[in-house]
C-alpha cells in the first residue's frame, strides 16, 4: 500500500483525533534551478514532462530518506518544494543533521543529465521551531488534511533568506540548540546561516520505520483509482484550478476547505493538496485525473465560479488547461499522486496575478460557450517568452443556447450511389478500377463499405489490412493469404501445410470446371507459382521454384503470383479487393497494386480502398499508372436522420427525443462517436426503457463529452489488470499477435496465468476483437493510439525493448523478423541493437530486391549513426549499399551524390582500400551514364591503390571495370587485356565469382566481334562456374547470352531451349 498521506495523519485518524497542535522543528525545502529546468523540459512536450518527473524522483528519493532518518515526516509537497516536520523535541538537532544530509545529496547529485541537456539543481533550506496546527477535514465521502501554524510560516520565511545551497535557521530554533556545538553566520535579524555542526552530534542511529497505511484509512483520503494504479504515471489532458486563500484563522478557513472538498467532489475534481507554504495557503484542484468526466472544462469553470460566489473576497483563482504528467512523486516511504506540466505552472502564475475575488484565465478558455469573460490585456508571465492575453471569468450566461456543429451535415445515400455506379463494370466482366473513401477517424468509412458490400451478392470480397506500426513488406497481401488458406498460427506446421495444399487444389479444380478459355493459362501459372505463394505463408518446399530463384526473381515472381491469383478468383466470381487504411500502405504493396491494375481490362476486379487524411490534409492514393482513372469519396458528418437511425440501430430500440438531442450534442453525428457513446451508456446501465423509448435514468449521470474523453474514460473504468495488459499490448501495434503478447507479458511481469481470461474480458468490453484465434485487433485506430499515447515514454521504451527480446526468443535470428526487431529497438532507444538490426534488415531487403524497405532501413541506420560514435567503416558500408539500391531503382542523381560523399568520408578516414572501393562505386555509375573518361579515371586510381597495397581482389575488380569501359568505347583489345588479367588474378586468389564475371565479359567481347565459337565457349565456362558456386543471377545471364548467340546464328530450337531454361529460373 502506497504511503500517499503522512503516517501522522493516518495514526490520528485511526485514533479518531481530527485536530490538534504540537511543537516541532520545521524545514521548508525549495529547489533552485527547478523553474528554468522545468521551462526547458516542458518545451519538449510529453517526454519533457516525463524526464522532469524522473529528475524530481531521482533527487527526492535520497532527500526524503534523509528526512525520515532524522525522525521527521513530510507534511506537504508543492511542485519542487516540500515542508517537513520533526516532532522529536528531545533531539531538535536531528532536523539540522537532516538538513546537512540533504545539502550533501545536492552536492553529489545536483547535476542531472538528460537527453535534452544537463541541469544543475541547488537546494535552499529554511528551518524554524514553533507550534504546528493540524486538522483532518472533509465530508463523509472524502477527507483531507492540512498543517499550518507559526513553525510552517517561519520555515518558509527562513527559506526566503537563502542563497543557493544555504541552510538558514531563525533564532527560535537556534535557542533550542546547544550553541557551542553549532557554527553559524549571523544574517539580518533573526536569521542565521548554518555553517556546520559538531561531527559527534551527527552520529545517531538511522532507522526508518516501515510504515504501511491501512487500506480502509487511505481510501478516505485518496481515490480508489489512484490506490490501485500500478504504473508510475501517464499523460492526461486536464484543467488546473489553482486557488489562493486570504490569510485567516483555522476557524475561519476550515469551513472554506470543507466546502471546497464538497464542490470538488460534486464537479468531478481532484484536490492535489491543501498547502501552507511560501505562497500562503493554496490548493490545486485538477479536473481530468484520475477520472475523466463529461464537459471537463465546464465542470472546472463551474467549480471556480461556485467557490468565488461563496467566498469571493477570500480567494483568488487561476485556471489553465493542457497535457500533463499525472503520477507518483517521491518513493516508498512517502509518495504523493499529482501532476507536472506547463499547464500547472501557468495556472499558479495566473492565480498570483489575480486579485482576491478574481478568476483569471487564458484566451483559449475564454472562447468556451455559456460563460462571460472580460479581456484584461496582455501581461508577462514567468517562463513565457511573450506576454499572454489574460481574461477575467465573470459569470455563467443565463439561458445560453446550445452550440452544435455548424458545418454541412451529409448522409450516405449519395456516396452509396457513387459506389454502385463505380462497380457497374463488374456486371459486364470488366475491370472497375480503384475507388477510395476518405474520412477522418470514426467518420463511417467501414460502415459505408459494409452497406455497399451487402448489395454486391454476385461478387466475392477479399479483405486486406494495412499495418500502421511496422509496415512490413506486402503485409496486407500476406494477411489475406493467411485467411484464405486457413493458416491458423495455433496449428502445427503439417496441418497448415495440409490446409494450404487442399485449398489450393480446390481452387485449381474450381477453375478447371470453367468454360472460360483463359483458365488454362491461369491454372498453369498458379501451378508454377504455388511455392511462391506458399512462401508468403511460411510454407516451403525443397527444390521448388521458390528455392531455385535468386532474391530479385523471387520478389518479381511474388508480385506476378498475386496478380495471377486475383485474376483466377475473378474468373470464378467478380472480385472486390478491399484494402483498409492505405495511408499506412507499405511501398511494396503499392507496387503489387500497380502491377495488378495493368492489362486487366477484361477481368471483373474492383479495388475499394479506405483512408484517413494525412496530417497536412493531403490524401493517400494507391499507386497506379496515370492512365488509370481513380475515383474518390470524401465523407463528412452524418445527416441528422441517418444519425438518428444509426443510434436506434445500436440501441436496438427507439430513442426518446431528449436522448437523441443529447447524442447530437455529444457526438456531432460522427458515427464512431455515436457507437462509443451508446456503448458507454449501455455498459454503465444509464438507460431505462419507458413507454417504448430509451431514456436516461436521470439528468446527473457522468457522461464523457468527447471521443477522446470516451476512450480514456472507458480505459479508466477497466480493472487495473486489464488496463495494464491493454497498454502493454499496444506497443505491438493495432494487431496483437497472441504468442508475442504472451512472451512480452512473461518478460515484463513474469505473468502467464489467467492471461486468456483477461484477454477475453477485454474482448467482452469491445475494446478489441479476436482474429482467427491467433491475434487481437483493437476496435479502432483511435482507441489503440489513446492507449499507447497515454503511457510514459520510459515505460514505452522498456516495453519496446522487451518486445524485441520476445521476437528474438520466438523467432531467433530469423531474417523475416529483422525489421520488426530493429523498429522495436529503435523505439526502445537501444541504439546499438537498432543499428545492428537495421543494417541486417537493409541487407536482407536489398538481397530480395525489396528496394523501398532496404532504403528505409539504410536511411534510419545512417540517421541514428550520425548521432552516435559509430564505426566509420560500418557507416560507409551501409551508405555504399544504399547507393547501390538507389542506382538500381534509377535514382542516379541521388546515388551519385551519396557516392561522392562516401569518397570524402573514406578520404577523411585515411582508408585507402575503402576509398578505392568507393571510387569504383562512383565509376560504375558514371560508366552507366556514358561518362567514360571520368569513370576510367576513377578505375585507374583504384587500380593504383590496389597495386600499392597489394590488394589483389581490389585490383581484379578495378581491371574488370576498366575492361567494361574500354569495351563500351569500342577498344576491344584493351578490354580483352583487362579481363584476361582480371581472370588470372581471380584464379590465383580463388575468387570464383570474379572469375565467372571475367570470362563472361570475355565472351561478350568475342560475341560483339562476331566470334560466336569463342563467345559460346566462354559463356559455357561462366555458366558452369555459376552453377558450381550457386550464383543464380550469373547463371541466368550466361544462359541469356547463349540464347542471343543461338538466335543470331539462326538456331532457334537451341535458342528456345535457353529461353525455357531462363523462364524456369524465373
Amino acid at each position: 500500500m502506497k504511503n500517499l498521506i503522512p503516517h501522522f495523519i493516518a495514526e490520528k485518524y485511526e485514533q479518531k483525533q481530527f485536530a490538534g497542535k504540537f511543537q516541532a522543528v520545521s524545514i521548508f525545502l525549495d529547489i533552485s534551478g527547478f523553474t528554468p529546468m522545468s521551462e526547458a523540459l516542458m518545451k519538449h512536450g510529453k517526454e519533457g514532462a516525463e524526464i522532469l518527473s524522473q529528475i524530481i524522483n531521482n533527487v527526492f528519493e535520497p532527500v526524503i530518506a534523509a528526512v525520515y532518518e532524522a525522525e521527521g515526516f513530510i507534511s506537504s509537497f508543492a511542485g519542487d518544494a516540500f515542508t517537513a516536520i520533526f516532532p522529536n523535541l528531545e533531539r531538535v538537532d536531528l532536523a539540522v543533521i537532516g538538513a546537512l544530509e540533504i545539502k550533501q545529496v545536492f552536492q553529489k547529485i545536483g547535476k542531472q543529465q538528460s537527453k535534452y541537456g544537463e541541469f544543475e539543481l541547488f537546494v535552499k533550506l529554511g528551518l524554524s521551531y514553533g507550534w504546528v496546527e493540524w486538522e483532518i477535514i472533509g465530508t463523509n465521502k472524502h477527507k483531507a488534511y492540512f498543517f499550518r501554524g507559526e513553525a510552517i510560516d517561519a520555515c518558509a520565511h527562513s527559506e526566503h533568506q537563502c542563497e543557493k545551497m544555504d541552510i538558514v535557521l531563525d533564532d527560535k530554533l537556534f535557542q533550542k540548540l546547544q550553541s557551542e556545538k553549532i557554527e553559524t553566520v549571523i544574517l539580518d535579524h533573526p536569521y542565521r546561516k548554518l555553517i556546520g555542526l559538531d561531527q559527534r552530534e551527527q552520529i545517531f542511529e538511522k532507522v526508518v520505520k516501515n510504515y504501511s497505511l491501512a487500506p480502509d484509512i487511505l481510501e478516505k483520503f485518496v481515490p480508489d483509482s489512484v490506490i490501485a494504479q500500478k504504473i508510475q504515471g501517464e499523460f492526461r489532458d486536464i484543467v488546473a484550478v489553482f486557488i489562493s486563500f486570504r490569510e485567516m484563522s483555522s476557524e475561519q478557513m476550515t469551513p472554506i476547505f470543507i466546502e471546497m472538498i464538497a464542490l470538488s467532489d460534486q464537479f468531478g475534481g481532484f484536490i492535489d493538496a491543501i498547502d501552507f507554504g511560501d505562497k500562503g495557503a493554496n490548493s490545486l484542484v485538477i479536473f481530468g485525473v484520475p477520472q475523466l468526466y463529461d464537459k471537463n472544462l465546464q465542470r472546472a469553470l463551474d467549480f471556480a465560479l461556485s467557490m468565488s460566489l461563496k467566498f469571493s473576497g477570500n480567494i483568488r483563482i487561476g485556471i489553465n488547461k493542457g497535457l500533463v504528467f499525472a503520477g507518483f512523486k517521491g518513493f516508498a516511504i512517502r509518495e504523493i499522486y499529482g501532476v507536472l506540466g506547463a499547464a500547472i505552472n501557468l495556472s499558479a502564475r495566473l492565480m498570483m496575478k489575480a486579485d482576491f475575488g478574481e478568476i483569471l484565465t487564458i484566451e483559449e478558455i475564454s472562447k468556451t460557450s455559456h460563460y462571460l469573460f472580460k479581456y484584461l490585456g496582455e501581461f508577462p508571465y514567468k517562463g513565457l517568452a511573450k506576454s499572454l492575453r489574460t481574461y477575467l471569468l465573470h459569470s455563467k450566461k443565463k439561458n445560453a443556447a446550445t452550440v452544435f456543429f455548424s458545418g454541412k451535415m451529409l448522409g450516405r445515400d449519395r456516396e452509396l450511389d457513387v459506389l454502385r455506379n463505380h462497380a457497374s463494370p463488374l456486371k459486364k466482366n470488366k475491370f472497375a478500377g480503384i475507388i477510395t473513401i476518405y474520412g477522418e477517424a470514426g467518420m463511417g468509412k467501414s460502415r459505408l463499405v459494409y452497406e455497399f458490400l451487402k448489395e454486391m451478392e454476385y461478387s466475392e470480397r477479399i479483405f486486406l489490412q494495412s499495418d500502421n506500426i511496422l509496415k512490413i513488406s506486402m503485409n496486407p497481401f500476406k494477411y489475406f493469404l493467411h485467411s484464405f488458406f486457413k493458416q491458423l498460427e495455433s496449428a502445427d506446421k503439417e496441418s497448415r501445410k495440409k490446409n494450404f495444399e487442399e485449398l489450393y487444389a480446390s481452387l485449381l479444380k474450381e477453375l478447371s470446371a470453367l468454360q472460360d478459355a483463359r483458365k488454362d493459362e491461369i491454372i498453369s501459372e498458379l501451378r508454377r507459382t504455388q511455392s511462391i505463394l506458399a512462401s508468403q505463408v511460411d510454407i516451403f518446399y525443397e527444390n521448388s521454384l521458390y528455392e531455385q530463384l535468386d532474391p530479385k526473381k523471387r520478389y518479381e515472381n511474388t508480385i506476378f503470383a498475386y496478380k495471377v491469383l486475383f485474376k483466377g478468383l475473378s474468373l470464378l466470381k467478380p472480385l472486390i479487393i478491399q484494402i483498409e487504411d492505405i495511408h499506412w500502405l507499405d511501398e511494396d504493396s503499392h507496387i503489387v497494386f500497380q502491377n495488378i491494375c495493368r492489362n486487366i481490362d477484361d477481368y471483373p476486379i474492383m479495388i475499394l480502398a479506405t483512408s484517413r487524411f494525412y496530417d497536412d490534409g493531403s490524401k493517400a492514393q494507391i499507386r497506379a499508372d496515370k492512365a488509370l482513372l481513380q475515383r474518390e469519396i470524401v465523407l463528412d458528418k452524418l445527416e441528422e436522420s441517418a444519425a438518428n437511425a444509426f443510434t436506434e440501430l445500436k440501441l436496438a430500440g427507439k430513442a426518446h427525443q431528449d436522448l437523441l438531442q443529447l447524442i447530437k450534442q455529444k457526438t456531432e453525428f460522427n458515427p464512431f462517436y455515436i457507437e462509443q457513446f451508446i456503448s458507454y451508456l449501455k455498459e454503465n446501465a444509464f438507460l431505462i426503457a419507458e413507454q417504448g423509448f430509451f431514456k436516461l435514468k436521470n439528468a446527473h449521470i457522468e457522461i464523457p463529452g468527447s471521443v477522446s474523453a470516451i476512450l480514456v474514460a472507458r480505459i479508466d473504468r477497466l480493472e487495473t489488470e486489464l488496463k495494464n495488459i491493454l497498454q502493454i499490448a499496444s506497443v505491438l501495434g493495432r494487431e496483437v499477435e497472441l504468442k508475442i503478447l504472451f512472451a512480452l507479458l512473461a518478460l515484463y511481469e513474469n505473468k502467464s496465468e489467467n492471461i486468456l481470461r483477461a484477454l477475453t474480458k477485454i474482448e467482452e468490453q469491445r475494446l478489441w476483437a479476436k482474429v482467427a484465434e491467433i491475434k487481437y485487433i483493437f476496435q479502432h485506430a483511435l482507441l489503440h493510439e489513446a492507449v499507447y499515447e497515454m503511457q510514459l515514454k520510459a515505460r514505452i521504451r522498456e516495453l519496446h525493448g522487451l518486445a524485441a527480446n520476445s521476437l528474438l526468443n520466438i523467432y531467433g535470428d530469423s531474417e523475416d523478423s529483422y525489421y520488426e526487431i530493429a523498429n522495436h529497438c529503435d523505439r526502445a532507444e537501444n541504439w546499438a541493437k537498432a543499428l545492428a538490426y537495421y543494417q541486417k534488415a537493409g541487407d536482407y531487403y536489398k538481397k530480395r530486391y525489396e528496394n523501398a524497405k532496404a532504403l528505409d532501413c539504410f536511411d534510419r541506420f545512417l540517421e541514428i549513426a550520425a548521432r552516435l560514435d559509430t564505426d566509420q567503416k560500418n557507416i560507409l558500408k551501409v551508405s555504399r549499399n544504399k547507393g547501390k539500391v538507389l542506382e538500381l531503382i534509377g535514382k542516379w542523381d541521388k546515388a551519385e551524390q551519396d557516392y561522392r560523399k562516401n569518397i570524402d568520408l573514406a578520404a577523411e578516414a585515411n582508408d585507402d582500400i575503402v576509398l578505392a572501393e568507393c571510387k569504383c562505386d562512383l565509376g560504375a555509375l558514371l560508366r552507366n551514364r556514358g561518362l567514360y573518361s571520368n569513370a576510367m579515371e576513377l578505375f585507374k586510381s583504384a587500380k593504383i591503390t590496389a597495386e600499392e597495397n597489394h590488394d589483389r581482389r581490389l585490383l581484379a575488380g578495378a581491371l574488370g571495370n576498366m575492361g567494361i569501359v574500354s569495351a563500351d568505347q569500342g577498344d576491344y583489345i584493351e578490354a580483352m587485356k583487362c579481363h584476361k588479367e582480371q581472370r588470372e588474378i581471380c584464379l590465383e586468389i580463388g575468387d570464383k565469382s570474379g572469375y565467372s564475371k571475367a570470362v563472361g565479359n570475355m565472351g561478350i567481347l568475342y560475341h560483339r566481334q562476331g566470334d560466336f565459337c569463342n563467345a559460346m565457349n566462354y559463356y559455357d565456362e561462366a555458366k558452369k562456374i555459376c552453377l558450381e558456386i550457386g550464383d543464380k543471377s550469373g547463371y541466368s545471364r550466361a544462359v541469356g547470352n547463349l540464347e542471343n548467340v543461338y538466335k543470331e546464328q539462326g538456331d532457334f530450337p537451341k535458342a528456345m531451349e535457353c529461353y525455357e531454361e531462363a523462364v524456369g529460373l524465373g
